[in-house]
């Protein structure tokens, strides 16, 4: 329920970044004290941690009571030091073993590469993301509610999606973005990209619509001031679904503005409007909507925080529908002192499915939230307590994989082993 986030962003630590796909620059990247876990790596550096903990889950799943689980994973961050050149990676996986078949146990995969390229006006970013989760992917490095990594990276998931626990879905992306400087204060941004979205029980109805997408997007965007910044784009994006024969087209077109009241806080907003075309056995539908967006950052030193609002139609994974959804968003995270480290996401979303277009009709209101502590234990150890919650309910679905109805708690803690950053200079 949370969006995904390239890790392209490692890249503003050497150099100004590229506009993203849909002109919105990638997030200024805050990096934990080393001592409280995992950190992201600085330019020219290669940080690496491993994790295991328990986590104790609360109506898992419809499991009546309560199931606990053993998870360990690793985490592994590179970002190299050229200014013309430079190249970042982020991984987080594990695996999940659940106790006296109270469920099935999973592994989870997420990793996020980027190569950026300077050249004169232009500025080149090639990523690609693959992600392999057991459920919608959530926050943190891994994606993984209780993984122990919330805070250190920027994984996401669909921002149009029902929360489906024991449904393992493959998502990559990968994508392609250019940005070429026509003045001092003027720039043209362009991107095209490719998505691919598996179910491995089959891409049947029970188990998941397996989907893939195409999307191109160009716009401009020019510096007012040093304060002030206005930006226009268009994009276009093709979803077919093999299985049910459907295909959906959907065309937007935005104006953006930001504006930093400080250094430290800054906010955007965006709107425009959508156009879609659905199609299936000879039948076709279409509709005009629109899109808005609006955010709201602060960033000091030991702490950052960010609110944003989202309402568009985007197609929803699982059930391959086309959906109205509107998405509350909001992350904090901050160092409480040199030995504790505290995060959280928090994200509410409401999706209606179009009418006309895909193969599921539903309403559903979904509410997340996702805390975690890091404590010192000694110069490389350090602890972790973390608690989720996942609240969702459903209405007018017929079929599909079951989606999560009601509450869910998930409760965690664990250790983390983070050496010393390995410099990558002279490599």
């Amino acid at each position: 329920m949370i969006k995904a986030v390239s890790v392209a962003a490692l890249l503003i630590a050497v150099c100004p970044p590229v506009q993203s796909a849909f002109g919105q620059a990638p997030p200024a990247v805050t990096y934990d004290a080393p001592s409280t876990g995992f950190s992201l790596p600085l330019a020219g550096q290669l940080t690496y941690a491993v994790n295991g903990g328990e986590t104790a889950y609360v109506n898992y799943a419809g499991y009546s009571g309560t199931a606990y689980a053993t998870q360990m994973g690793a985490t592994v961050g590179i970002l190299t030091g050229s200014s013309y050149h430079p190249f970042s990676l982020l991984y987080g996986g594990g695996v999940t073993f659940f106790s006296g078949g109270q469920g099935n146990s999973s592994y989870y995969q997420s990793l996020d590469m980027s190569q950026q390229l300077v050249y004169e006006k232009w500025t080149f970013i090639a990523e690609d993301t693959l992600r392999i989760t057991p459920d919608l992917p959530l926050g943190g490095v891994s994606g993984t509610a209780g993984a122990g990594d919330l805070g250190n990276g920027t994984a996401g998931g669909d921002a149009a999606g029902l929360l489906t626990p024991n449904q393992t879905r493959l998502n990559e992306s990968a994508q392609g973005s250019a940005q070429r400087m026509l003045s001092g204060a003027t720039s043209l941004n362009m991107g095209v990209g490719y998505t691919l979205l598996h179910f491995p029980g089959g891409g049947t109805a029970a188990s998941g619509i397996d989907s893939s997408s195409l999307n191109a997007s160009g716009g401009v965007t020019h510096h007012l001031s040093g304060r002030d910044q206005i930006g226009g784009n268009y994009s276009y994006i093709h979803t077919s679904q093999p299985s049910t024969g459907f295909t959906v087209n959907t065309q937007s077109a935005r104006m953006n503005v930001t504006h930093s009241f400080s250094p430290t806080w800054t906010a955007s907003a965006g709107a425009g409007p959508q156009f879609f075309t659905s199609a299936a056995a000879g039948l076709s539908s279409s509709s005009l909507s629109y899109s808005v967006q609006a955010s709201v950052d602060h960033e000091l030193q030991f702490s950052s925080m960010n609110l944003s609002f989202d309402r568009e139609i985007l197609n929803t994974a699982s059930y391959g529908s086309s959906a109205e959804t509107a998405r509350l968003g909001f992350g904090f995270s901050r160092s409480i002192s040199p030995v504790m480290h505290a995060s959280a996401n928090m994200s509410y979303l409401r999706t209606t499915s179009l009418p006309g277009v895909g193969t599921y009709a539903y309403n559903s209101n979904g509410f997340y939230l996702g805390a975690q502590v890091n404590r010192t234990l000694s110069r490389l150890w350090s602890a972790y307590f973390s608690y989720t919650l996942e609240d969702q309910s459903v209405t007018g679905l017929t079929g599909g994989p079951a989606p999560l109805q009601g509450i869910q708690h998930l409760v965690g803690f664990g250790v983390t082993f983070a050496p010393l950053p390995i410099s990558l200079h002279g490599h």
